[in-house]
């Protein structure tokens, strides 16, 4: 098994063509922080549910 490597990790993200990294803010990362006590508390979802995205797909 070999070592994780968040900067390898990104690298791969990017390149994907299926993947768009979302660019945060300050009142976004203040937003996160809001969400209430039963909100889990893992910091990517709070993160993900303080950023609205409206994604319209073109079938």
């Amino acid at each position: 098994m070999g070592t994780f490597s968040l900067d390898r990790w990104f690298e791969e993200l990017e390149s994907d063509n299926m993947v768009v990294i979302l660019p945060l803010n300050g009142k976004i990362v203040l937003d996160s922080k809001q969400l209430g006590v039963d909100f889990p508390k893992d910091p990517a979802d709070q993160l993900i549910a303080a950023r609205p995205v409206i994604i319209t797909h073109l079938f």
